[in-house]
């Protein structure tokens, strides 16, 4: 009851012939039909690899000016710098470890972080109108501006 042929759904004019066998007692190996697709070789593996070894590249160079740059910054810090860390913070480096930092953010109040977290060292506030000399003193948060500010204003 069993059928010999191609599985349903194939069609038998589209099949390879089967490779010719050796004649049986002889030892001999019969030779291989060559591939059918010319991309299965090296250059099909490198064809399909070197998009991904483009982006590797690329990937590698444009962080290793990142990484000077972070290396830099770690070996120039010290204790008592005014530092802004990648979530916002800004305060005085109380101490350096190996990887960590001791931030005090508020008198008596010290994080531990690390040295990774410090984005750079704090520029400052600075309120200028453009001109040389022309500075305004900005008030601080805890302090209210004096009668004498707001009679200019």
């Amino acid at each position: 009851m069993l059928q010999s042929g191609p599985p349903p759904g194939r069609e038998t004019s589209n099949a390879s012939p089967p490779p010719a066998a050796a004649p049986a007692g002889t030892g001999q190996v019969a030779p291989q039909a060559p591939a059918a697709n010319p991309q299965t070789g090296l250059v099909g593996n490198l064809m399909v690899m070197a998009p991904l070894l483009i982006m590797g590249a690329l990937f590698f160079f444009m962080s290793r000016g990142e990484k000077k740059k972070r290396a830099q910054l770690e070996s120039q810090l010290k204790k008592g710098d005014r530092v802004v860390t990648r979530s916002g913070l800004i305060g005085t480096v109380a101490a350096l470890g190996d990887r960590t930092a001791r931030v005090e953010v508020a008198p008596g109040v010290t994080v531990t972080m690390l040295k990774g977290a410090i984005e750079g060292l704090d520029g400052g506030d600075t309120v200028s109108s453009g001109k040389p000399g022309d500075e305004k003193e900005k008030p601080k948060d805890d302090e209210k501006p004096s009668t004498e500010a707001k009679k200019k204003k």
